[in-house]
């Protein structure tokens, strides 16, 4: 098919069109965590509604411009125009605003306003003022664990199932090796995080996503997306120690926030008790313990961005 006339002018309608044209649902997801969004908040079922409200979001939280170069570094191919969009929401953020109406307003009505009695418009502040300093001290304790934990909360490890498929391959060939003999395994961020999306993710686990950074203080940091109790679906980031003990590898989570409000940036999680992780931490522990009926682990070093282990076949 064929049209004939002027392309739109950049906004949102541009956007939504190169979006959805040139995006399936599992990158547009994979976009949204990226950029820290909770796809499944996103009001509809379809692809479309799922971009209308992703653009939304964006524009309402002025982040419209990291969308665009998150869609740009994707889709690289000339004449998307992606630098014309990113122009226009400079000069103009508001203009990726959704346009509203308001009737009573358009008619020369005046607005409804809430006529309280004193007592109650006392108690109203009072509780709305306590829910706002809920809120900053939630998100600013939130704040803290992400800030110091997760470092990649914007800039998440990239899963390469070539990277996990062969992490996967130096285990065969260790369980092959003879009873006695030793070894040395050395796992970096990608090899991790590759290997645990291939095979700590599906619809029987608890985790639907995760990503692994190694730091230079015997820790991982974790960001993943599990279902929490009462919270539901959930994109969470926690600190893990990593240790050995009588052969096996074991981790016990030091701190973990849960991303509760959208904002962008550190605010927005609210720090969460250790025990909501036990159901994951269960999960991934008796994977790490499959590993010890095979070998010993006899130390580790965790540095910055890899993971070296000793082990000797059982």
């Amino acid at each position: 098919m064929t049209t004939t006339g002027s392309p739109p002018a950049p906004g949102p309608a541009q956007l939504r069109h190169l979006i959805v044209t040139h995006f399936d649902s599992d990158e547009i997801e994979s976009i949204c965590f990226d950029l820290g969004i909770d796809y499944d908040s996103l009001p509809g079922d379809s692809k479309l509604k799922k971009v209308i409200e992703l653009i939304e979001h964006c524009a309402r939280a002025g982040r419209i411009v990291e969308l665009i170069d998150q869609c740009a570094r994707l889709r690289t191919a000339a004449g998307l125009r992606w630098d014309d969009l990113r122009a226009a929401a400079v000069a103009n953020p508001r203009a990726f605003l959704p346009q509203t109406v308001e009737p009573a307003a358009a008619a020369g009505a005046t607005k409804p306003v809430i006529n309280l009695p004193p007592d109650r418009a006392l108690k109203l502040g009072v509780a709305l003022g306590a829910l706002m300093m809920l809120l900053i001290a939630c998100g600013f304790s939130g704040g803290l664990v992400a800030g110091r934990f997760i470092q990649f909360t914007g800039d998440p490890i990239p899963i390469r199932p070539n990277a996990g498929a062969a992490l996967a391959d130096d285990f065969a060939a260790i369980e092959s090796l003879p009873a006695g003999a030793q070894t040395q395994l050395e796992v970096d961020n990608i090899g991790a995080t590759s290997y645990a999306n291939l095979y700590l993710t599906g619809p029987d686990s608890p985790i639907q996503r995760i990503h692994t950074r190694f730091l230079d203080t015997s820790q991982t940091s974790v960001n993943m997306t599990i279902t929490l109790p009462v919270l539901g679906q959930k994109q969470v980031v926690a600190a893990y120690n990593i240790s050995v003990d009588q052969g096996r590898l074991v981790i016990a989570p030091e701190a973990a926030s849960v991303r509760l409000l959208n904002t962008g940036g550190l605010f927005g999680w609210i720090a969460i008790p250790n025990f909501m992780l036990e159901p994951v931490t269960r999960f991934i522990q008796g994977r790490l313990d499959r590993v010890a009926k095979v070998v010993s682990i006899d130390r580790l070093i965790v540095r910055e961005g890899r993971i070296t282990l000793w082990l000797t076949k059982k």
